[in-house]
Protein backbone atom coordinates (compact mmCIF):
# COMPACT_ATOMS: atom_id res chain seq x y z
CA UNK A 1 0.00 0.00 0.00
CA UNK A 2 1.34 3.40 -1.26
CA UNK A 3 2.35 5.81 1.76
CA UNK A 4 1.47 9.12 1.07
CA UNK A 5 4.22 11.94 1.68
CA UNK A 6 4.19 15.44 2.79
CA UNK A 7 5.53 16.92 -0.86
CA UNK A 8 9.26 18.51 -0.35
CA UNK A 9 8.81 22.36 0.54
CA UNK A 10 9.95 24.65 -2.22
CA UNK A 11 12.60 26.19 -2.62
CA UNK A 12 12.15 29.57 -1.41
CA UNK A 13 12.10 32.16 -4.67
CA UNK A 14 13.65 35.33 -4.81
CA UNK A 15 11.43 38.31 -5.05
CA UNK A 16 10.62 39.56 -8.63
CA UNK A 17 12.11 42.93 -9.71
CA UNK A 18 12.70 44.16 -12.94
CA UNK A 19 15.96 45.92 -13.65
CA UNK A 20 14.99 49.25 -13.88
CA UNK A 21 13.73 48.85 -10.05
CA UNK A 22 16.97 47.67 -9.41
CA UNK A 23 19.34 50.52 -10.60
CA UNK A 24 16.89 53.06 -9.52
CA UNK A 25 17.25 51.94 -5.79
CA UNK A 26 19.97 53.71 -3.57
CA UNK A 27 23.14 51.73 -2.83
CA UNK A 28 21.91 50.75 1.10
CA UNK A 29 18.50 49.14 -0.34
CA UNK A 30 20.27 47.31 -3.10
CA UNK A 31 22.30 45.93 -0.32
CA UNK A 32 19.32 44.84 1.77
CA UNK A 33 17.16 43.61 -1.13
CA UNK A 34 20.24 41.30 -2.15
CA UNK A 35 20.75 40.32 1.24
CA UNK A 36 17.37 39.22 2.03
CA UNK A 37 16.14 37.54 -1.47
CA UNK A 38 19.82 35.24 -1.78
CA UNK A 39 21.00 34.31 2.05
CA UNK A 40 23.27 32.43 0.10
CA UNK A 41 26.84 33.97 -0.46
CA UNK A 42 27.68 32.58 -3.62
CA UNK A 43 23.93 33.20 -5.27
CA UNK A 44 24.29 36.89 -4.03
CA UNK A 45 27.76 36.74 -5.33
CA UNK A 46 25.84 35.79 -8.75
CA UNK A 47 23.21 37.80 -8.58
CA UNK A 48 25.31 41.09 -7.62
CA UNK A 49 27.51 40.26 -10.56
CA UNK A 50 24.55 39.99 -12.86
CA UNK A 51 23.52 43.40 -11.54
CA UNK A 52 26.99 44.93 -12.76
CA UNK A 53 26.69 43.86 -15.84
CA UNK A 54 23.24 45.44 -16.52
CA UNK A 55 24.37 48.41 -14.65
CA UNK A 56 26.84 48.28 -17.48
CA UNK A 57 24.78 48.37 -20.21
CA UNK A 58 21.87 50.20 -18.87
CA UNK A 59 24.36 52.97 -18.77
CA UNK A 60 25.98 52.46 -21.94
CA UNK A 61 22.58 53.45 -23.46
CA UNK A 62 21.94 56.08 -21.02
CA UNK A 63 25.29 57.85 -22.60
CA UNK A 64 24.41 56.60 -26.00
CA UNK A 65 20.29 57.39 -26.58
CA UNK A 66 20.38 60.65 -24.36
CA UNK A 67 19.83 64.03 -25.92
CA UNK A 68 22.72 66.44 -24.75
CA UNK A 69 21.51 69.71 -22.96
CA UNK A 70 23.35 73.11 -22.11
CA UNK A 71 23.23 75.34 -19.65
CA UNK A 72 25.50 78.40 -18.67
CA UNK A 73 27.52 78.50 -15.24
CA UNK A 74 27.37 81.08 -12.73
CA UNK A 75 30.29 83.02 -12.23
CA UNK A 76 31.08 82.01 -8.12
CA UNK A 77 29.61 84.83 -5.90
CA UNK A 78 28.10 87.12 -8.89
CA UNK A 79 24.71 87.45 -10.65
CA UNK A 80 25.97 87.75 -14.06
CA UNK A 81 26.98 85.08 -17.12
CA UNK A 82 30.47 85.51 -17.57
CA UNK A 83 34.07 86.30 -15.54
CA UNK A 84 36.40 89.03 -16.56
CA UNK A 85 39.40 87.92 -18.22
CA UNK A 86 42.54 89.35 -16.08
CA UNK A 87 46.23 88.23 -16.05
CA UNK A 88 47.33 86.30 -13.20
CA UNK A 89 43.96 85.98 -11.40
CA UNK A 90 41.89 82.68 -11.05
CA UNK A 91 38.45 82.34 -12.35
CA UNK A 92 35.28 80.80 -10.50
CA UNK A 93 32.00 78.90 -11.77
CA UNK A 94 29.86 76.60 -9.62
CA UNK A 95 28.08 74.40 -11.64
CA UNK A 96 24.03 75.14 -12.16
CA UNK A 97 21.45 72.57 -10.95
CA UNK A 98 19.04 70.40 -12.83
CA UNK A 99 16.75 67.58 -11.34
CA UNK A 100 18.50 63.90 -12.83
CA UNK A 101 20.74 65.36 -14.85
CA UNK A 102 24.65 64.87 -14.96
CA UNK A 103 27.55 66.81 -16.31
CA UNK A 104 29.22 65.05 -19.39
CA UNK A 105 31.47 68.33 -20.72
CA UNK A 106 32.68 71.64 -19.53
CA UNK A 107 32.35 74.41 -22.83
CA UNK A 108 34.47 77.68 -22.55
CA UNK A 109 33.52 80.79 -24.87
CA UNK A 110 36.68 82.76 -24.74
CA UNK A 111 36.62 86.64 -25.94
CA UNK A 112 39.38 88.62 -25.00
CA UNK A 113 40.66 91.66 -26.76
CA UNK A 114 44.30 92.59 -26.31
CA UNK A 115 46.68 95.47 -27.04
CA UNK A 116 50.00 94.74 -28.97
CA UNK A 117 52.53 97.79 -28.42
CA UNK A 118 53.84 99.61 -31.28
CA UNK A 119 56.93 100.42 -29.89
CA UNK A 120 59.39 100.56 -32.57
CA UNK A 121 58.67 98.51 -35.48
CA UNK A 122 57.74 96.18 -32.77
CA UNK A 123 57.13 92.15 -34.17
CA UNK A 124 55.64 89.97 -32.07
CA UNK A 125 54.84 85.73 -32.87
CA UNK A 126 52.55 83.38 -31.11
CA UNK A 127 54.00 80.91 -29.21
CA UNK A 128 53.72 77.17 -29.60
CA UNK A 129 50.06 76.65 -26.72
CA UNK A 130 48.89 80.13 -28.30
CA UNK A 131 45.70 80.65 -27.86
CA UNK A 132 45.20 78.12 -24.96
CA UNK A 133 47.92 79.38 -23.47
CA UNK A 134 46.06 82.09 -22.15
CA UNK A 135 45.25 80.10 -19.39
CA UNK A 136 47.58 78.20 -17.16
CA UNK A 137 45.44 75.52 -15.25
CA UNK A 138 41.72 74.76 -15.16
CA UNK A 139 40.53 72.66 -11.93
CA UNK A 140 36.88 70.66 -11.38
CA UNK A 141 36.86 70.66 -7.45
CA UNK A 142 34.66 67.59 -6.23
CA UNK A 143 34.42 67.28 -2.93
CA UNK A 144 37.52 67.25 -1.06
CA UNK A 145 39.36 66.78 -4.17
CA UNK A 146 40.18 67.75 -7.64
CA UNK A 147 38.47 65.77 -10.17
CA UNK A 148 40.54 67.59 -12.75
CA UNK A 149 43.57 69.68 -12.97
CA UNK A 150 44.94 69.87 -16.10
CA UNK A 151 45.88 72.67 -18.76
CA UNK A 152 43.35 73.72 -21.40
CA UNK A 153 46.49 73.03 -23.80
CA UNK A 154 45.33 69.31 -23.66
CA UNK A 155 42.14 70.17 -25.71
CA UNK A 156 44.41 70.22 -29.01
CA UNK A 157 45.64 66.58 -28.14
CA UNK A 158 42.32 64.90 -26.83
CA UNK A 159 40.38 65.69 -30.00
CA UNK A 160 42.00 65.01 -33.04
CA UNK A 161 43.11 61.45 -31.20
CA UNK A 162 39.62 60.26 -29.84
CA UNK A 163 39.16 58.34 -33.60
CA UNK A 164 40.59 58.71 -37.04
CA UNK A 165 40.57 61.95 -39.36
CA UNK A 166 38.82 64.02 -36.58
CA UNK A 167 39.31 67.32 -36.72
CA UNK A 168 41.20 69.61 -34.24
CA UNK A 169 39.24 71.42 -31.56
CA UNK A 170 35.89 73.94 -33.04
CA UNK A 171 37.12 73.12 -36.64
CA UNK A 172 35.28 71.72 -39.39
CA UNK A 173 37.23 69.21 -41.98
CA UNK A 174 35.13 70.52 -44.79
CA UNK A 175 32.88 73.27 -45.79
CA UNK A 176 33.53 75.58 -43.23
CA UNK A 177 31.90 78.69 -42.18
CA UNK A 178 33.77 81.78 -42.15
CA UNK A 179 31.39 83.09 -39.90
CA UNK A 180 31.15 80.13 -37.97
CA UNK A 181 35.16 79.99 -37.83
CA UNK A 182 35.35 83.63 -36.38
CA UNK A 183 33.28 83.00 -33.40
CA UNK A 184 34.65 79.80 -32.31
CA UNK A 185 38.23 78.77 -33.75
CA UNK A 186 40.91 80.04 -31.93
CA UNK A 187 42.43 83.19 -33.97
CA UNK A 188 46.08 84.55 -32.84
CA UNK A 189 46.70 87.48 -34.35
CA UNK A 190 49.73 89.33 -33.18
CA UNK A 191 50.30 92.11 -35.42
CA UNK A 192 50.53 95.40 -33.56
CA UNK A 193 47.47 97.02 -32.05
CA UNK A 194 43.91 95.65 -30.53
CA UNK A 195 43.88 92.03 -31.63
CA UNK A 196 40.62 89.68 -30.40
CA UNK A 197 41.83 86.07 -29.38
CA UNK A 198 37.90 84.33 -29.48
CA UNK A 199 37.59 80.37 -29.24
CA UNK A 200 35.33 77.71 -28.03
CA UNK A 201 37.09 75.00 -26.34
CA UNK A 202 36.05 71.93 -24.57
CA UNK A 203 37.21 69.85 -21.53
CA UNK A 204 35.23 66.21 -21.88
CA UNK A 205 34.61 65.47 -18.12
CA UNK A 206 33.07 61.53 -19.47
CA UNK A 207 37.15 61.46 -20.96
CA UNK A 208 37.28 57.62 -21.36
CA UNK A 209 35.09 57.05 -24.48
CA UNK A 210 31.74 58.60 -25.47
CA UNK A 211 30.08 55.35 -24.29
CA UNK A 212 31.46 55.61 -20.66
CA UNK A 213 29.80 57.93 -17.86
CA UNK A 214 32.93 57.71 -16.07
CA UNK A 215 33.92 61.41 -14.99
CA UNK A 216 29.88 62.56 -15.45
CA UNK A 217 29.58 64.83 -12.38
CA UNK A 218 26.07 64.97 -10.37
CA UNK A 219 24.05 68.55 -10.93
CA UNK A 220 21.18 67.28 -8.22
CA UNK A 221 21.74 70.28 -6.41
CA UNK A 222 22.23 68.39 -3.01
CA UNK A 223 25.14 67.01 -1.71
CA UNK A 224 28.79 67.69 -2.88
CA UNK A 225 28.92 70.62 -5.31
CA UNK A 226 31.39 70.63 -8.13
CA UNK A 227 33.48 73.78 -8.47
CA UNK A 228 35.29 75.03 -11.72
CA UNK A 229 38.61 77.08 -11.45
CA UNK A 230 40.46 78.73 -14.34
CA UNK A 231 43.83 80.66 -13.62
CA UNK A 232 44.28 83.09 -16.02
CA UNK A 233 47.96 83.59 -17.57
CA UNK A 234 50.72 85.42 -15.40
CA UNK A 235 52.38 86.79 -18.08
CA UNK A 236 51.49 87.48 -21.69
CA UNK A 237 54.57 88.74 -23.22
CA UNK A 238 57.65 85.88 -23.12
CA UNK A 239 59.59 83.23 -24.93
CA UNK A 240 57.99 79.91 -22.90
CA UNK A 241 56.05 77.81 -25.17
CA UNK A 242 53.68 76.64 -23.48
CA UNK A 243 53.21 79.60 -20.25
CA UNK A 244 53.24 82.58 -22.69
CA UNK A 245 51.04 83.18 -25.47
CA UNK A 246 53.55 85.21 -27.33
CA UNK A 247 57.28 86.37 -28.15
CA UNK A 248 59.54 89.40 -29.18
CA UNK A 249 60.45 88.73 -32.70
CA UNK A 250 62.04 92.40 -33.24
CA UNK A 251 62.13 95.69 -32.94
CA UNK A 252 61.39 96.94 -29.17
CA UNK A 253 59.25 98.83 -27.09
CA UNK A 254 57.06 95.15 -26.84
CA UNK A 255 54.33 94.59 -24.52
CA UNK A 256 50.68 93.21 -24.72
CA UNK A 257 47.84 94.43 -22.22
CA UNK A 258 44.61 92.90 -21.51
CA UNK A 259 41.47 95.07 -22.81
CA UNK A 260 38.47 96.29 -20.88
CA UNK A 261 35.18 93.69 -22.22
CA UNK A 262 37.36 90.75 -21.95
CA UNK A 263 34.96 87.88 -21.22
CA UNK A 264 35.14 83.92 -20.45
CA UNK A 265 32.16 82.18 -20.35
CA UNK A 266 31.37 78.48 -19.00
CA UNK A 267 28.75 76.15 -20.11
CA UNK A 268 27.72 72.81 -18.26
CA UNK A 269 27.27 70.65 -21.29
CA UNK A 270 24.88 67.92 -19.25
CA UNK A 271 22.19 64.76 -19.84
CA UNK A 272 19.43 64.46 -17.29
CA UNK A 273 17.59 61.34 -19.48
CA UNK A 274 15.53 62.96 -22.41
CA UNK A 275 16.02 61.30 -25.33
CA UNK A 276 14.10 60.75 -28.28
CA UNK A 277 12.46 57.13 -27.24
CA UNK A 278 9.20 58.47 -25.63
CA UNK A 279 8.85 60.43 -22.58
CA UNK A 280 10.27 58.26 -20.11
CA UNK A 281 13.50 59.34 -18.61
CA UNK A 282 16.69 56.88 -19.03
CA UNK A 283 18.44 56.55 -15.56
CA UNK A 284 21.43 56.64 -15.06
CA UNK A 285 23.68 54.48 -11.38
CA UNK A 286 27.35 55.66 -11.10
CA UNK A 287 27.29 53.54 -7.87
CA UNK A 288 29.92 51.20 -8.40
CA UNK A 289 31.34 52.86 -11.87
CA UNK A 290 34.99 54.20 -11.76
CA UNK A 291 35.41 57.97 -12.87
CA UNK A 292 37.99 59.30 -15.13
CA UNK A 293 39.85 62.40 -13.92
CA UNK A 294 42.81 64.56 -14.94
CA UNK A 295 46.38 64.84 -13.46
CA UNK A 296 49.15 66.71 -14.01
CA UNK A 297 52.13 64.05 -13.08
CA UNK A 298 55.46 65.47 -11.64
CA UNK A 299 57.26 67.35 -14.41
CA UNK A 300 60.95 66.91 -15.06
CA UNK A 301 63.27 70.07 -14.89
CA UNK A 302 66.44 70.67 -16.20
CA UNK A 303 66.70 68.79 -19.31
CA UNK A 304 70.21 67.51 -20.50
CA UNK A 305 71.47 67.60 -24.01
CA UNK A 306 72.67 63.74 -25.74
CA UNK A 307 71.49 61.78 -22.92
CA UNK A 308 68.48 60.32 -21.99
CA UNK A 309 66.31 62.08 -19.65
CA UNK A 310 64.18 59.51 -17.54
CA UNK A 311 61.10 60.21 -15.21
CA UNK A 312 58.28 57.42 -13.76
CA UNK A 313 55.10 58.49 -13.90
CA UNK A 314 54.14 59.31 -10.20
CA UNK A 315 49.94 58.54 -10.69
CA UNK A 316 49.11 54.72 -9.98
CA UNK A 317 45.44 54.25 -11.76
CA UNK A 318 44.65 53.38 -15.12
CA UNK A 319 45.55 55.37 -17.83
CA UNK A 320 43.23 55.84 -21.31
CA UNK A 321 46.29 59.05 -22.26
CA UNK A 322 49.86 59.47 -21.75
CA UNK A 323 51.36 62.58 -23.16
CA UNK A 324 54.50 64.30 -22.57
CA UNK A 325 55.26 67.90 -23.99
CA UNK A 326 59.23 67.84 -24.24
CA UNK A 327 59.85 71.63 -23.96
CA UNK A 328 63.60 71.68 -25.17
CA UNK A 329 64.38 75.96 -24.93
CA UNK A 330 65.31 76.35 -27.99
CA UNK A 331 62.57 78.09 -29.77
CA UNK A 332 59.05 79.75 -28.83
CA UNK A 333 57.15 78.54 -31.74
CA UNK A 334 57.77 75.00 -31.09
CA UNK A 335 57.97 72.95 -27.92
CA UNK A 336 60.58 70.90 -29.44
CA UNK A 337 61.40 70.45 -32.78
CA UNK A 338 61.33 67.12 -34.16
CA UNK A 339 64.76 66.94 -35.63
CA UNK A 340 66.24 68.34 -32.04
CA UNK A 341 64.49 64.87 -30.52
CA UNK A 342 67.20 62.00 -31.19
CA UNK A 343 65.19 59.72 -29.28
CA UNK A 344 62.33 58.63 -26.73
CA UNK A 345 60.74 55.34 -24.72
CA UNK A 346 58.56 53.79 -22.65
CA UNK A 347 60.11 51.45 -20.25
CA UNK A 348 59.44 49.41 -17.68
CA UNK A 349 61.70 50.47 -15.22
CA UNK A 350 64.07 52.82 -14.09
CA UNK A 351 67.01 51.38 -15.58
CA UNK A 352 65.61 50.75 -19.12
CA UNK A 353 66.94 47.25 -19.44
CA UNK A 354 63.21 46.96 -20.54
CA UNK A 355 61.18 48.92 -22.94
CA UNK A 356 57.88 48.65 -24.35
CA UNK A 357 58.35 51.45 -26.87
CA UNK A 358 61.36 52.83 -28.30
CA UNK A 359 61.99 55.04 -30.85
CA UNK A 360 65.80 56.89 -32.11
CA UNK A 361 68.77 56.60 -29.81
CA UNK A 362 69.53 53.84 -27.96
CA UNK A 363 67.19 51.47 -30.31
CA UNK A 364 68.83 48.66 -32.84
CA UNK A 365 67.95 51.09 -35.73
CA UNK A 366 64.24 52.11 -34.82
CA UNK A 367 63.92 55.67 -36.63
CA UNK A 368 61.90 58.25 -34.73
CA UNK A 369 59.39 58.58 -37.87
CA UNK A 370 58.46 55.15 -37.08
CA UNK A 371 56.55 57.34 -34.35
CA UNK A 372 54.83 59.79 -36.27
CA UNK A 373 54.11 57.03 -38.84
CA UNK A 374 52.41 55.33 -36.48
CA UNK A 375 50.77 58.51 -35.22
CA UNK A 376 49.07 58.84 -38.72
CA UNK A 377 48.48 55.17 -38.97
CA UNK A 378 46.21 55.44 -36.24
CA UNK A 379 44.54 58.91 -36.04
CA UNK A 380 45.50 60.21 -39.65
CA UNK A 381 46.90 63.27 -37.63
CA UNK A 382 50.22 64.75 -36.28
CA UNK A 383 50.45 66.54 -33.03
CA UNK A 384 52.43 69.33 -32.39
CA UNK A 385 55.98 69.24 -32.68
CA UNK A 386 57.54 68.49 -28.91
CA UNK A 387 54.54 66.11 -27.79
CA UNK A 388 54.37 62.45 -27.44
CA UNK A 389 51.42 60.54 -27.01
CA UNK A 390 52.42 57.04 -25.59
CA UNK A 391 48.51 55.46 -24.80
CA UNK A 392 45.38 56.53 -26.29
CA UNK A 393 43.47 53.36 -24.37
CA UNK A 394 40.30 53.85 -26.22
CA UNK A 395 41.62 53.82 -30.12
CA UNK A 396 44.66 52.02 -30.72
CA UNK A 397 44.42 48.58 -32.40
CA UNK A 398 41.12 49.22 -33.51
CA UNK A 399 39.68 48.51 -37.14
CA UNK A 400 37.94 51.85 -36.70
CA UNK A 401 39.40 54.31 -34.07
CA UNK A 402 36.13 56.29 -33.54
CA UNK A 403 34.20 53.52 -31.90
CA UNK A 404 36.55 54.05 -29.05
CA UNK A 405 36.37 50.64 -27.64
CA UNK A 406 40.10 50.14 -27.46
CA UNK A 407 41.58 48.20 -24.36
CA UNK A 408 44.85 49.39 -24.93
CA UNK A 409 44.81 51.04 -21.72
CA UNK A 410 48.58 51.68 -19.38
CA UNK A 411 47.20 49.64 -16.39
CA UNK A 412 49.37 51.09 -13.77
CA UNK A 413 47.17 49.81 -10.54
CA UNK A 414 49.48 48.37 -7.85
CA UNK A 415 47.64 45.25 -7.67
CA UNK A 416 48.94 43.86 -10.90
CA UNK A 417 49.56 46.55 -13.40
CA UNK A 418 53.15 48.39 -14.38
CA UNK A 419 54.13 50.32 -10.87
CA UNK A 420 57.43 51.47 -12.32
CA UNK A 421 57.06 52.91 -15.84
CA UNK A 422 59.35 55.47 -17.08
CA UNK A 423 59.43 57.66 -19.78
CA UNK A 424 62.62 59.03 -21.66
CA UNK A 425 63.44 61.98 -24.47
CA UNK A 426 67.00 62.64 -25.39
CA UNK A 427 67.17 66.18 -26.83
CA UNK A 428 70.12 67.13 -29.20
CA UNK A 429 70.19 70.46 -27.88
CA UNK A 430 68.62 72.84 -24.65
CA UNK A 431 68.65 76.20 -23.74
CA UNK A 432 69.20 77.73 -26.73
CA UNK A 433 66.66 80.72 -26.07
CA UNK A 434 66.70 82.20 -22.35
CA UNK A 435 64.21 82.87 -19.88
CA UNK A 436 62.47 79.19 -21.45
CA UNK A 437 62.67 76.74 -18.44
CA UNK A 438 63.85 73.63 -19.86
CA UNK A 439 61.00 70.74 -18.72
CA UNK A 440 59.22 67.87 -19.32
CA UNK A 441 55.39 68.21 -18.48
CA UNK A 442 52.95 64.79 -18.26
CA UNK A 443 49.53 64.92 -18.62
CA UNK A 444 47.24 62.35 -17.74
CA UNK A 445 43.42 61.26 -18.30
CA UNK A 446 43.06 58.24 -16.07
CA UNK A 447 40.34 56.30 -14.99
CA UNK A 448 40.45 55.69 -11.00
CA UNK A 449 38.26 52.48 -9.69
CA UNK A 450 37.27 54.02 -6.66
CA UNK A 451 34.65 56.03 -8.62
CA UNK A 452 33.24 59.22 -7.74
CA UNK A 453 33.89 60.45 -4.30
CA UNK A 454 30.87 61.87 -2.79
CA UNK A 455 32.12 64.02 1.06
Amino acid sequence: MAVATAPAPSKPQAPVITPNQLIGMSPSQRAAFLDEAYPDPKSRAAAQQQYTDMRADLNRQYMEGTLPKWAICPPSGSAGTFNTYATGTTLYWNLPTASGAFCTDLLFEVNVSLAFAAGASAVYAANAAAPYSLFSEIRLVFGSGNQVRTIPYITKILFPTRGYDRSLPSKALQNANATIDSNIVGTTAVAAGNQTWAMYFRIPLAALHASSPAGAIPMMGTGTQAQIQMDCCATLLGPDPLTNIAAVVSGTGHAITVNGGSTVKCFALYRDGTNFGGPKAMYLDLDGEPTAQYYIDTPLNGLSAGVMNRQRIQTLLKHYKVINIVIDGQQSNKFSAVTNLAGFEFDEDAVAQNKLLAFGAGTNNLDIYLYYEWMRHTFAQDLDEGVILWASGAERNQQNPSNGTGQQVLNMLPNGGWTDINWAVQPTAVGGVANISTRVVTLLVSENPQGLVLV
